[in-house]
């Protein structure tokens, strides 16, 4: 699975204009890189596949659920801008491979401002806010009196 790929589904799930890629070279002068890609195979059961089509062509009865490996179709993928992560090869300068992504929120959640999936997860599972913290969330799971939860969020 190419790293673009999970970049992809990160901007589809979460971008809609509260999320974007940044393009971070201008802040790494001097450093060998490469940028990311937009387009990919994926290898799956012996065989290379360009898009999810082929696979649901090849995997007619049971298809696996790989659909969020292949790049977005259609312009999808040109709204990303996946161009902006940053690929460093180790035989470009002598280092490891690495794959930066640099993001940046650029405004609330619209299913978490109107109380969505987040409610709901801390709902279900009925944590308390000392547990939430010991998980890295937000302190300030609810609204108190007079408060929308997009203004606690």
């Amino acid at each position: 699975v190419e790293n673009e790929a999970v970049v992809a589904r990160i901007l589809t799930t979460f971008g809609g204009g509260c999320l974007r890629l940044v393009d971070a070279r201008d802040a790494l002068p001097g450093l060998a890189c490469r940028p990311g890609v937009s387009g990919w195979k994926v290898w799956h059961r012996g065989q290379w596949h360009s898009d999810w089509a082929s696979v649901q062509d090849r995997f007619r009865r049971k298809c696996p659920n790989l659909e969020s490996l292949f790049p977005p179709g259609g312009d999808g993928v040109a709204d990303l801008h996946l161009d902006r992560c940053l690929r460093l090869m180790p035989h470009d300068a002598n280092q490891g491979g690495f794959f930066v992504a640099v993001f940046e929120k650029t405004a609330p959640h619209p299913q978490r401002a109107e109380g969505g999936w987040y409610q709901s997860y801390v709902q279900q599972f009925s944590l308390t806010e000392a547990e939430l913290r010991e998980n890295g969330y937000p302190a300030v799971i609810a609204p108190g009196a007079g408060q929308s939860v997009a203004e606690v969020a």
